[in-house]
């Protein structure tokens, strides 16, 4: 049902929101923005809070990038916007299984290497169905879909 999506306004704001807080985060993880945020230690408080709101605005954006309406919705981009799911779950699934059997192969990795592939297979999915989804919507129509 399309009453769930957002409207066709809040994909632009997606495109400008998701890169600019992007940026903000890994700007914050390396280091980048210290000259703002002052020394290391004592400025945790802020660094976190600044983290977590580039991250949500992050996924604000891709969200609001995912979720809305196209300016002109009929069956075919609806049955697009279903294909690139399952397009991005397949993405999604070869991940995983390439990620658990290299892992027999290496043996087990840290906790930590463990969380940034949980986080990185998430943000794949989304980013893996945008890219079809807008690739074949804009740029493609008719080459991905089948009858």
């Amino acid at each position: 049902d399309m009453k769930m999506l957002l409207p066709n306004t809040f994909k632009k704001v997606g495109l400008v929101v998701a890169p600019i807080a992007f940026m903000m985060w890994l700007g914050i993880q390396l280091g980048y923005l210290d000259f703002l945020l002052g020394p290391w230690p004592a400025n945790m408080p802020v660094r976190r809070v600044l983290l977590v709101t580039g991250a949500f605005s992050f996924l604000f954006g891709m969200y609001s990038i995912a979720f809305s309406k196209e300016k002109f919705e009929d069956e075919m981009i609806q049955r697009i916007r279903l294909e690139s799911f399952l397009f991005a779950a397949y993405v999604q699934l070869a991940l995983v299984f390439t990620f658990f059997f290299w892992t027999l192969l290496i043996g087990d990795i840290k906790q930590g290497g463990f969380e940034l592939f949980l986080i990185f297979t998430i943000l794949l999915f989304w980013v893996s169905y945008i890219i079809r989804f807008n690739y074949t919507v804009h740029l493609g129509i008719g080459e991905w879909t089948t009858e």
